[in-house]
């Protein structure tokens, strides 16, 4: 849900009259949104999980890194009118694989949990 409220000023952009680029705007808009959008679709995904866990277990240092991350991902995306795409979209992506581990952690996965899933099965 909160990926489609992402993408309602671009969509309202794309059907307006004129083409991306026309005034000096960069080509890479709509692929640097699409890119912003799913980032944070992931984020707040890992973020709700990470939060909770937290909040559950009191790991105060969890809940801070949720806050902090968000806020710091949050301020990224004021690099975009600069056109400072990749500046705003690498480190949100390395936010999100970092989320994406901690979430894991969270939600009891292990990594050999994760290589046992990840094998192949004896048939026998």
């Amino acid at each position: 849900m909160s990926g489609l409220f992402s993408l309602i000023n671009v969509l309202a952009d794309s059907v307006g009259p004129g083409t991306v680029g026309l005034f000096g705007d960069s080509y890479y808009f709509f692929l640097t949104s699409a890119f912003t959008t799913l980032a944070f679709t992931l984020l707040h995904t890992f973020w709700g999980v990470i939060f909770f866990h937290a909040w559950d277990n009191r790991s105060y240092a969890k809940i801070a890194f949720v806050f902090i991350s968000h806020l710091f991902i949050s301020a990224l995306t004021l690099l975009n009118p600069r056109h400072l795409y990749f500046a705003s979209i690498i480190p949100a992506y390395i936010v999100t694989i970092i989320s994406a581990v901690l979430a894991y952690q969270s939600a009891g996965g292990s990594w050999k949990s994760l290589m046992a899933s990840l094998s192949p099965k004896n048939s026998n």
